[in-house]
Order: structure tokens, then sequence, then C-alpha cells
């Protein structure tokens, strides 16, 4: 039997025999830390699926800057998919860290075929400092609250140089 509760601000929901917690909206990864889904009624991601926005993503990266993981090279997806529809881009170089950078991510997000998707800027500052990117707003952890986005990413980018980590 298939059944939907609301537990702790989460959707909770029974799939297969096996029980996944799910929240939806734009919370900060500070807010919440586990899966996510646009709206409560989205079906869940396929592997297919995520690999094939991992390798879209992958491909769009090549054209903001230099991908990969070296030193050397900007950013790159991680490709972990943690059941939900989240695309991990972890920041190789801080300088690469930039509004323009969120500019582009934002844009893609907004194309129909990715609205359902968001994607965490891994910074290993801390939760607060990892921007969530979605469709329609850019999320922060508290610290940040009040300060504009290009005002917390210099400070992210400065606390990355310094080497703080979580």
């Amino acid at each position: 039997m298939r059944r939907r509760i609301r537990k702790r601000g989460a959707d909770v929901g029974t799939t297969g025999g096996q029980e996944r917690s799910y929240r939806c909206g734009t919370p900060s990864l500070e807010e919440w830390d586990r899966r996510w889904k646009f709206s409560a009624t989205d079906p869940d991601v396929t592997s297919d699926e995520y690999d094939t926005v991992w390798n879209e993503f992958e491909e769009r990266l090549l054209g903001i800057g230099k991908r990969g993981y070296s030193k050397g090279c900007d950013f790159y997806f991680q490709g972990d998919n943690h059941g939900d529809r989240t695309q991990y881009l972890e920041i190789v170089n801080p300088e690469a860290l930039t509004m323009g950078l969120i500019g582009h991510l934002q844009r893609w997000l907004k194309e129909p075929r990715y609205r359902q998707w968001r994607i965490i800027i891994i910074t290993y500052v801390a939760k607060g400092a990892a921007p969530m990117v979605y469709p329609e707003v850019i999320r922060l952890g508290r610290e940040y609250d009040g300060v504009t986005l290009a005002d917390a990413l210099a400070d992210i980018v400065m606390r990355i140089k310094r080497g703080e980590r979580v």
C-alpha cells in the first residue's frame, strides 16, 4: 500500500516497500541535506535520467571553464547519484566560483527539461557556504542572510583560499 505523510517538513513516501524521505521547495543545504524533489508528485529519478543529465551538464561546463579535478582545472560534476535530481558541482579553482558561473547554472535549470533539477556547489567550507542553485532562486545558509550573493561568493572564495574545511 502506498501512503504519503508529512514528517518534520519532509515528504515521506513508500516506493517498492522501501521508505524514502524527500523535501520539496528550495531549502539551503544547512536546512536539508537529504533527498529532494521539485514537487511531491515528481516520479523518482532513474539511473538513466541521472546519468544523461550528468553527461549533458559535464559537456556544458566545457563552454564556461576548464572541466576536471586536477590542478589547473576549475570545476567538475561529481556524478554521484544519491537518489534525487541533484547534481553536485565541485569547485577546484576557487576563482571559478563567480556570479557568471551561478548565472550559467541557473539558466540551464530554467530550461524546461531541467526544471525539476537543482545544483549544489560543493565548497567544503560549511553547509551554509554551499550555494544551492534552483531554477528561480539561489540559496545559502543563515550566515549569509542579508548579504548580497556577490559578497557571499567573495567571502566563500576567501574562505576556500584560507583552507577552511568542515
